[in-house]
């Protein structure tokens, strides 16, 4: 054999490997583990029961979902409250201390939502400083914005090479309005700004879309048919998955089929309401939420979501040795330690109860409970 051909010979061999190894590469699926929680709200009680003599403090609230929260590859909440830095409130215009953020941040929460109807409870400048303590602590927001600029931008999470839009909505803001030329401020769910803001996302060629929307009625345990347009244009607009919020209850989770931009079929997701996951709301269902898990998978062919879990949770505001605190108990975890956790025994029933009522009756065929 010539030099000459050898050495051809030899190029082509490490050509047809380099290129053998790359497909290998490339064909190595990503996956991410997603979590998602209801509203995140602070009444007047849990202000009372969180105050300290040097102020307030709320990480106790979310001890026992730290793990949770923390353990994700991308935590979302909707935050129910705005940071006035003075004058605090509960219901009905939330104004809640800087520190219940903090103890957010110290828990694991990556993103928040923050168009709900409450957003504006201390008028513009209430959401401004919201805006600017929430990002000072080093979180995303979606929702709300300081200006026109950043409402044209879409907000895109690189979680480990899994590049995620997250758009967000509110029907809106309890009749409080916007000051004139700020308009900006608060993405508003109308059909026209979801077509725009889904267009936009999609020209970014993200790999997953998450619209979170804030939108239903209140205590009522399936969505209306508005919703359920709302959704559906939502999904047929390029959404993969939809999780909503508002009617403080949870309602189903569920896997479904819909059509990409080339009309092939593909899955979804939808979270018809996340419900409360802090308050003091106590009237059952409303003091139950949840944690979803979404996994996603990004392999060369594509992102998909591949599995979806939810974990019951329950808001705990009385211990069996006279404890106050107001904290997030995972129910699973609660049921099998009552005693680390304190729990009284009808509160031990009705979790029990909270626990088999999500499972029969909220969850999806391709949906699991956590336990």
């Amino acid at each position: 054999m010539k030099k000459g051909s050898l050495t051809v010979c030899l190029l082509a061999c490490c050509a047809l490997f380099f290129c053998g190894a790359a497909a290998v590469f490339a064909a190595a699926p990503v996956r991410v583990r997603l979590v998602f929680t209801g509203d995140l709200m602070v009444h007047d009680q849990q202000l009372d029961r969180a105050q300290t003599k040097d102020g307030w403090d709320f990480a106790p609230c979310f001890e026992a979902v730290k793990d949770i929260i923390s353990a994700a590859d991308l935590a979302v909440g909707n935050f129910e409250t705005t940071l006035p830095g003075s004058g605090y409130t509960g219901y009905p215009c939330f104004g809640t201390p800087d520190s219940f953020a903090a103890a957010l941040k110290g828990a694991g929460w990556d993103v928040l939502m923050t168009s709900n109807n409450h957003c504006l409870d201390k008028r513009f400048p209430g959401l401004v400083r919201t805006l600017e303590v929430l990002r000072g602590l080093g979180f995303e927001t979606v929702g709300t914005y300081k200006s026109r600029r950043e409402r044209g931008k879409i907000l895109v999470c690189d979680v480990k090479g899994v590049r995620i839009a997250l758009l967000a909505w509110t029907y809106g803001t309890n009749g409080i309005k916007l000051p004139e030329g700020r308009e900006y401020a608060i993405s508003y769910l109308t059909g026209e700004d979801v077509s725009r803001d889904l267009a936009r996302a999609r020209a970014l060629a993200p790999d997953l879309v998450i619209a979170l929307v804030h939108t239903g009625v209140e205590y009522r345990q399936e969505p209306p048919d508005s919703v359920k347009d709302s959704v559906a244009q939502m999904l047929a607009g390029g959404a993969d998955a939809v999780i909503a919020g508002h009617p403080h209850v949870l309602q189903r989770f569920e896997f479904t089929k819909t059509k990409d931009a080339a009309g092939r079929t593909k899955n979804a997701f939808v979270a018809w309401s996340l419900g409360n996951f802090i308050s003091f709301q106590r009237t059952k269902p409303r003091d139950v939420g949840a944690i979803l898990g979404l996994t996603v998978e990004k392999t060369d062919r594509g992102t998909t979501i591949v599995s979806a879990d939810v974990s019951p949770t329950w808001v705990q505001i009385r211990q069996s040795d006279g404890g106050r605190a107001v904290r997030v108990l995972p129910i699973a975890a609660a049921l099998a330690e009552p005693s680390r956790w304190k729990l009284r025994m009808s509160d031990a029933l009705r979790i029990r109860d909270a626990q088999r009522d999500v499972s029969d009756r909220l969850l999806g065929p391709d949906v699991k409970q956590d336990k």
